[in-house]
């Protein structure tokens, strides 16, 4: 099957084009621009952005009525953005969480024991509320200590 020869030649102006215009933007990205009709020292920045972004910065650019250029230029120099750091968990965060949940239901039957022992008449109310102390004590080192765990 033989192409057309029109065909063929306009087929091989736009591949000449594309390789042209492909070997331009790789020669951009390796040396610096410069001379005539360009700013002297400017470099070319290359990076990929999801369909959203690209989305939302052709957008933008056209809303300002600046090039897309432009407008990341101005947002880089203009940075107002923090950039805030997410802290990591600590590893050990989700054994940490089974063990605190295991045993702070064994801390509530404890703690259930001992009201129900001072309810029957078998500890006095100062024993049971001096161990009702010590479980609180121990709830408050395991928030703490998940607390550590999530913040690091």
């Amino acid at each position: 099957m033989t192409d057309h020869p029109k065909a063929t030649s306009d087929r091989s102006e736009i591949e000449l084009e594309t390789c042209s215009l492909v070997l331009e933007s790789v020669y951009d990205v390796l040396e610096p621009r410069t001379g005539t009709g360009s700013t002297t020292g400017s470099r070319v920045a290359s990076f990929r952005l999801s369909h959203e972004a690209h989305s939302l910065l052709y957008k933008q650019a056209a809303a300002a009525g600046i090039s897309t250029r432009a407008w990341l230029e101005q947002a880089i120099l203009e940075n107002k953005t923090e950039i805030v750091a997410v802290a990591r968990p600590h590893p050990d965060l989700k054994s940490l969480m089974f063990y605190a949940g295991k045993s702070s239901n064994n801390l509530n039957q404890v703690a259930h024991h001992f009201n129900l022992q001072r309810m029957q008449g078998k500890i006095s109310s100062a024993t049971c509320e001096q161990a009702l102390r010590i479980l609180k004590s121990l709830e408050s080192a395991f928030v703490t200590a998940v607390a550590h765990a999530r913040s690091r």
